[in-house]
């Protein structure tokens, strides 16, 4: 429909007729009392100015109201493309992942920490978590996947990789360490009179 600013008005949302009719209604009053005591011209060009700024206010609103709706389509376009991917890999809606699901394989001849230490229930408690750098359990055990000969096959993406991943980190640190426990504490001696030997032959 035509406005009467002479713009086409978007029949979506509301709230343009909400803002801009009034806005345009406030301006055209004020420029008109400010110049009803000048001359028939300046009159004029006061109502000619209240009519520009009521219709840059009037376009404004459109641009809202189609960014709006733009941004609607766009989702509803990504929605339905990824009801098409999952149909297509034969994911059906509301249908939870089998336990265990993601599991990597193992041959038998691997023999790393990696192995030994990341069961099933492990990898359950840990697969959706990630550390604030964005460090998935995923990216931490991938060279061990694939590099089976590994000895330990388990990599550390950042610092809270050992607290957020803590179930498998631990054992297999304590494993490769001797026995030392999450509530260890490292142990350090600066006393130069007890080093024996000679350490710069």
């Amino acid at each position: 429909t035509q406005s009467t600013w002479g713009l086409l008005v978007y029949p979506r949302p509301a709230m343009f007729s909400r803002v801009a009719r009034p806005a345009s209604a406030a301006f055209r009053s004020t420029a008109q009392r400010g110049f009803s005591s000048g001359s028939h011209q300046t009159r004029s060009y006061g109502t000619v100015a209240a009519a520009v700024v009521a219709g840059a206010v009037g376009a404004a609103c459109l641009n809202v109201a189609v960014m709006e709706d733009t941004t609607y389509s766009l989702l509803l376009d990504i929605h339905e493309r990824v009801k098409k991917i999952e149909k297509n890999l034969g994911i059906k809606p509301g249908k939870k992942e089998a336990y265990g699901a993601g599991f990597p394989s193992f041959n038998e001849k691997g023999k790393s920490l990696l192995k030994k230490f990341l069961t099933i229930d492990v990898y359950e408690q840990l697969k959706d978590k990630v550390t604030p750098n964005g460090f998935t359990i995923e990216r931490a055990i991938q060279s061990g996947v694939d590099n089976q000969d590994s000895g330990v096959g388990l990599y550390a993406g950042d610092e809270e990789s050992y607290t957020v991943f803590a179930p498998l980190f631990d054992a297999v640190i304590e494993n490769y360490h001797g026995g030392y426990k999450p509530t260890d504490k490292h142990v350090s001696d600066m006393d130069v009179t007890k080093v024996h030997g000679n350490p710069d032959p």
